[in-house]
């Protein structure tokens, strides 16, 4: 179920690339996910 709604509302970003590092995030806007409180 993650992958799926990750791959649906999710943004993949590359952060940075250094040799040989390359850092992804993948951003998730906040009306999808739900209130902790």
């Amino acid at each position: 179920d993650a992958y799926i709604f990750s791959s649906l509302v999710g943004g993949l970003e590359i952060s940075q690339v250094v040799d040989p590092l390359v850092t992804v995030k993948n951003a998730v806007p906040k009306e999808y996910l739900s209130d902790p409180f």
